[in-house]
């Protein structure tokens, strides 16, 4: 059989957008030098790029791309892309690192804008311009909708390495806290709680780690609107100390936030998004999610993982290992049945444990360790690890859960995330 091979020649500051159709294509550099999202493409290496993949390859002198497969579509942007007030960015970003005094801290820096601007790609590029140019930098990731550890958390990652072209940053070792839904609007006060946290966390660690403290912070947001998620974003400027705040294509917001931060050491700039920033359907924001846990599994084509499936009697004394699951967030009570003292809201941060009903069928919880009490102290743990609750078989007491390591673990308390994942792959177990 025949394969399409198309080349592609690309001048300076140009930019290949491409998608992948229903069949993975192999992409090449054979010419020049260009980049994936910052992460330079190794010339002559041939590139896996799975099928529905969107991507653009950014030529930063000439370059040839060689495509072997079918596209569902292509094109050259010529000298339309705004890599260049990015890389201006960065440039910026340097200086201020390679002025930082050894007791300083680095630049933190804060992108704001609406849906599919393209918020994620930029975070992604100034971490890996910051790696290339020898720094280290924390990314924290204050979407729990689409988030780079995993959907439903907010988290730190440390970038200490160039993210891969395709599969992103290294996410072996975050902190992690599971907020367990996708939109903060599902309980504000929870998502407020870890952000401080969060917080607090990326302010130890810049402390005590001198590069990280160098090298600064990026911070990725969720979408923004109006309301509460502005208000949101106010929130994280102030506590993470913010030095500059980037609004991507969104004059409204970039005018609002001058207005509402003059007088704060917050520089606040205006860039447009990128013209191959496609809007994306809830379904391809599902299956973003779902390639997200997939991997977390499963690996990928180049590094798979072999995960477990692991059944456990419950309501029977522990011999291996089981599973506790429990909720934050309790539904609330009228105002006229409130215990003396409790806050109208104070449901929102109360934890409860959950019993095995087939409810929980295909349901992710965070794993975490059991301390052997439930408190609101659950909030701010940090998450070791992801199980699936495949099965629940209550007339035999019987839980069947796909977990990335083998059991028995030692974190067995699975805090309750709305997010579900319906495995399809049960021949590689």
């Amino acid at each position: 059989m025949k394969i399409n091979l198309e080349q592609y020649r690309l001048s300076t500051d140009d930019e290949l957008r491409f998608e992948v159709g229903a069949v993975e294509v192999l992409l090449e550099l054979t010419e020049g030098d260009a980049e994936m999202f910052g992460t330079p493409l190794i010339r002559y290496k041939k590139y896996q790029i799975p099928a529905g993949f969107r991507g653009a390859v950014y030529a930063m002198k000439s370059a040839v791309i060689e495509i072997a497969g079918p596209l569902e579509s292509a094109y050259t942007a010529h000298a339309a892309v705004p890599m260049v007030p990015y890389r201006n960015v960065h440039a910026g970003l340097r200086t201020k690192r390679i002025r930082t005094a050894p007791y300083q801290t680095g630049p933190k820096v804060l992108i704001a804008g609406p849906k599919d601007v393209g918020k994620s790609t930029l975070c992604k590029l100034l971490g890996n311009y910051a790696v290339r140019t020898g720094n280290q930098v924390l990314y924290v990731d204050l979407d729990p909708g689409q988030n780079i550890v995993f959907p439903g958390c907010l988290s730190v990652i440390n970038v200490e390495k160039l993210s891969h072209p395709l599969y992103g940053f290294d996410t072996d070792k975050p902190y992690a806290l599971n907020f367990g839904s996708l939109n903060p609007l599902k309980n504000q006060k929870l998502y407020d709680i870890m952000v401080e946290h969060i917080s607090e966390v990326v302010n130890k660690k810049l402390k005590a780690i001198d590069k990280f403290r160098k090298g600064g912070v990026i911070i990725d947001t969720t979408a923004y609107s109006k309301g509460v998620y502005y208000k949101s974003i106010l929130r994280a400027a102030e506590i993470f100390n913010v030095d500059l705040l980037i609004v991507l294509d969104h004059e409204r917001l970039y005018a609002d936030l001058q207005k509402d931060l003059k007088g704060k050491p917050t520089k606040i700039i205006h860039l447009p998004k990128s013209g191959g920033v496609e809007s994306r359907t809830p379904a391809q924001e599902a299956e973003s999610r779902r390639n997200v846990i997939q991997k977390y599994f499963y690996g990928t084509k180049a590094q798979p993982f072999y995960p477990r499936s692991f059944e456990f009697v419950y309501d029977k004394p522990k011999e291996e290992w089981d599973l506790k699951v429990a909720r934050i967030g309790v539904d609330a009570l009228p105002s006229s049945c409130l215990p003396y003292g409790m806050a109208p809201d104070e449901h929102q941060t109360m934890v409860e444990q959950v019993n095995f009903t087939p409810a929980l069928n295909h349901k992710i919880v965070a794993l975490t360790e059991d301390t052997g009490s439930l408190t609101s102290a659950i909030i701010k743990k940090n998450v070791r690890g992801f199980a699936l609750i495949q099965e629940v078989d209550t007339p035999n007491k019987v839980v069947q859960v796909l977990l990335a390591e083998e059991p028995p673990i030692k974190y067995n308390l699975g805090i309750l995330s709305e997010v579900e994942f319906m495995d399809d792959m049960p021949g590689r177990m």
